[in-house]
């Protein structure tokens, strides 16, 4: 579990965006998170997501599961996160 002093948006260089909530929770496994808690990324609006993982440590994708969609990022956009902004909603 992550506490952030307040929820907040991240965007990439991929110029996909991320959403978090002031606690963002998930199991960490080999190569993936599960049971992912606040936490949302922007497919046409903003879905919560439920979980990201990479097939393996080589992979150059980073797949994100979110409202019954899978959908996958290069990994290199997610190296260095642009600057983030406080948002007053999750």
């Amino acid at each position: 579990m992550v506490y952030l002093p307040t929820a907040c948006e991240v965007s990439f260089k991929d110029a996909s965006t991320v959403r978090y909530a002031s606690r963002v929770k998930a199991t960490l496994s080999k190569g993936k998170l599960s049971g992912v808690e606040g936490m949302k990324t922007k497919v046409l609006v903003c879905v919560k997501v439920t979980g990201v993982s990479v097939e393996s440590y080589k992979s150059d994708k980073v797949w994100f599961m979110a409202s019954g969609v899978k959908k996958s990022r290069s990994k290199d956009a997610y190296q260095l996160p642009l600057d983030s902004f406080r948002v007053d909603e999750f």
